[in-house]
């Protein structure tokens, strides 16, 4: 099944599960996520760990928690979690890069993830799959993001030019299917002055 449509009906349901985003490391996944929550965020640092901070979600980029770090980041993460939100029924907290933490730190996850998982949606986004214990792949519906076909490529970024002739069309197509991140490829369908002329 797409995983927009499935994204689309959790983010309508009142009774969203624990999800995992899962795909190829040149994805951005979160600029997906962004697509259903909202981008109107801001940055902020407690207790020396950087996060973005909005009031129905927190993001954590833990390629930054490294051990000495970490009890100070569970202090945080536990004051968000415990912190009433008066404008939504649930919190989100997103955990980005999650791939690249311990097997030890990821056993004091899953303890957090099943003590407020009533209150709290928590949200995983990594690389690799199988670098997440199996505890907590069990306890969240896993969504595979797979990378961008050819022919959705072209889709995506012929609107933007449709008027080209076909030589110029072509230069354009031979560079985004090299491409993974549809945010790139709107990038550079938008404006493929500079592929032109690299050609």
């Amino acid at each position: 099944m797409n995983y927009k449509h499935i994204l689309g009906k959790i983010f309508k349901s009142k009774d969203s599960p624990n999800i995992i985003l899962s795909g190829y490391y040149k994805i951005n996944k979160l600029s997906i996520l962004f697509d259903y929550i909202s981008k109107d965020n801001n940055k902020y640092t407690k207790y020396s760990i950087d996060y973005i901070y909005h009031r129905d979600y927190k993001i954590f980029n833990m390629i930054t928690i490294n051990k000495s770090k970490e009890e100070n980041f569970f202090k945080l993460l536990n004051e968000n979690i415990q912190c009433k939100n008066y404008y939504s029924d649930y919190k989100m907290i997103i955990l980005d890069n999650f791939n690249l933490i311990s097997n030890k730190i990821q056993d004091k996850f899953r303890v957090i993830f099943e003590k407020y998982r009533t209150t709290t949606m928590f949200i995983i986004i990594t690389d690799k799959l199988n670098s997440i214990i199996n505890p907590i792949q069990s306890r969240f519906l896993t969504i595979r993001i797979n990378e961008v076909s050819p022919i959705e490529k072209r889709k995506i970024s012929r609107c933007y030019f449709k008027d080209l002739p076909y030589i110029k069309k072509s230069k354009i197509y031979d560079k985004i299917y090299k491409l993974s991140d549809i945010s790139d490829i709107k990038k550079y369908s938008v404006n493929p002055e500079g592929i032109l002329l690299d050609h």
